[in-house]
């Protein structure tokens, strides 16, 4: 192995919280599509499970392993780090429709009396539907990386 790698890979120390959160939010999906797939088989099928499962391994991959060591030295490492977590991992999660399974996961009555009349709320369904439009999701992409990504004069 070439001696720099050996020298990073060796100095690489795990961050735990990143990957609990994940593992946490992964688990809390997966017991609330259980119960969605129960309800709605046609709709929460094992690709949903799969996608939003894959999601969290991206960012964890990205965020916790030895390519974030990699990252500050190298434009690759870098780069595909940024990749991971700007254009494979929220298209993975957002497929695996994690709104529904994430608030099966909340006691009934919590869902009935806090989040349900919140979340049925005419007015936030319509903002939520406008923020979630392809365009201004791809304009919002777009102007925070370039923003990012500008150096300061």
């Amino acid at each position: 192995m070439n001696p720099f790698a050996e020298t990073i890979l060796r100095s690489w120390r795990p961050d735990y919280g990143a990957p609990a959160v994940l593992l946490l939010t992964g688990a809390l999906y997966s017991h609330g599509w259980r119960r969605m797939r129960r309800l709605r088989p046609r709709e929460f099928g094992v690709a949903r499970l799969a996608s939003f499962l894959s999601g969290i391994a991206a960012i964890l991959l990205a965020v916790a392993s030895p390519l974030d060591a990699f990252a500050g030295l190298l434009l690759t490492a870098h780069i595909v780090q940024h990749l991971l977590l700007l254009m494979v991992a929220p298209p993975l999660i957002l497929y695996g429709a994690p709104y529904l399974p994430i608030l099966r996961w909340l006691p009934a009555r919590m869902l009935k009396h806090g989040a349900g009349p919140f979340l049925a709320s005419p007015e936030l369904q319509w903002l939520g539907r406008k923020l979630t439009h392809p365009l201004l999701c791809w304009l919002a992409f777009t102007i925070t990386s370039l923003t990012w990504h500008t150096p300061d004069c």
